[in-house]
């Protein structure tokens, strides 16, 4: 379980139900890609990109379900 608040890119279009957020500058990007699988809910992936000193890659596969109201 992971929780994530912070300032991301401006709204995305949602396509067919899918979207994708990518944000770079500097020694770190990240992809971030979904597709609603219901009205309550949706799922993706997660790659988070680091090229300056001990960099990498990570890829996650991430679900989110709307909280309840």
């Amino acid at each position: 379980t992971m929780e994530s608040t912070g300032t991301f890119t401006t709204p995305c279009p949602i396509e067919d139900g899918t979207f994708t957020i990518f944000s770079g500058g500097g020694d770190v990007t990240y992809t971030f890609t979904g597709a609603f699988t219901s009205p309550e809910s949706a799922s993706g992936t997660l790659e988070y990109v680091v090229t300056g000193g001990c960099g990498g890659t990570i890829q996650v596969d991430w679900t989110a379900t709307r909280a309840a109201q």
